[in-house]
């Protein structure tokens, strides 16, 4: 079914908490409990249109959206120098939103997670934690890493992080030290992390391979009937691995050692973004989003 908010045009981005699916487009963002009926979302953050000081944007400058925690969050270009972000976050679905400053220098957040209750961003070479009650951003220490940090995603009380040189790191929860859980067997950019028992599944622009904790040489997973380089990476209900590329929607029950289409009726193949809500899965392609619901045959 495809479910695209006539509002939107089309849409770039789209998470999910336990209520609502948020889709974001050039019209700004948008919530709705069942994918039929969208309502606006208000941001309450504004900033100068570039060049041009006397117009603000509103519907621009969205670089993330990720719900976590029970909480929304987006990071909206600050504008100025230093291609500083602002982190905004929701606890009520949306209704009020509150800026957690300062911005944060680096340029877009490429992940944003929640461990034990506290918010993590990870931009440029570094991840910084949120300081509630200083309200303030922190560098996690010690900084080990000495390039970018490409992808942030949590499983339970454990932080993964990947690099622009394909490693994949855990946030030791007990010394709060980072530790190298394996590396790219080709090097490749970390794109992005999914996380379950313990192992981290990494998808790069040559594939993906699985980082398992007890530090085994890294395991490349069987994509090519996926198409690559993966384009999205989830860790579902039921043990369920699902995956999407070039050739559309594919599951693995198996930890990712073989792969199903699950295509359900969908007929694009190029896939942006999967997204699970409840029992649904969204899939963003095109500008457009497609729902399955495992009740029913669409």
């Amino acid at each position: 079914l495809a479910n695209t908010p006539a509002e939107l045009e089309s849409v770039t981005r789209v998470s999910a908490s336990a209520s609502f699916v948020y889709a974001y487009g050039p019209r700004g963002l948008y919530r709705s409990p069942g994918l039929r009926a969208w309502r606006r979302v208000d941001l309450g953050f504004t900033r100068a249109r570039t060049g041009r000081p006397w117009m603000s944007v509103v519907g621009e400058g969205v670089t993330a959206l990720v719900c976590v925690d029970g909480a929304v969050c987006v990071a909206v270009d600050a504008g100025g120098s230093g291609d500083n972000t602002m982190i905004l976050r929701s606890r009520d679905d949306g209704d009020s939103w509150q800026q957690l400053g300062p911005a944060i220098p680096g340029g877009p957040p490429r992940g944003i997670a929640s461990v034990d209750g506290a918010l993590y961003v990870a931009a440029a070479e570094r991840v910084y934690v949120r300081d509630e009650e200083a309200r303030v951003w922190r560098p996690v220490r010690p900084d080990v890493f000495d390039e970018p940090v490409t992808a942030l995603v949590s499983d339970g009380a454990t932080l993964y992080a990947g690099t622009v040189g394909g490693g994949v790191f855990r946030l030791d929860r007990g010394t709060r030290h980072w530790a190298s859980m394996a590396s790219s067997p080709l090097g490749a950019a970390v794109t992005r992390l999914a996380a379950r028992d313990g192992a981290a599944y990494a998808a790069t622009d040559v594939g993906v391979f699985l980082a398992e904790a007890d530090g085994q040489t890294p395991r490349n997973l069987p994509m090519a009937r996926v198409g690559e380089p993966p384009t999205a990476l989830v860790v579902a209900g039921g043990g369920a691995l699902l995956a999407s590329g070039a050739n559309g929607v594919w599951r693995s029950l198996d930890g990712g050692r073989s792969w199903q289409p699950a295509q359900h009726g969908l007929a694009a193949r190029k896939i942006g973004a999967l997204v699970v809500h409840g029992g649904d899965l969204i899939a963003r392609s095109n500008g457009s989003l497609h729902r399955y619901k495992p009740s029913t045959t669409s």
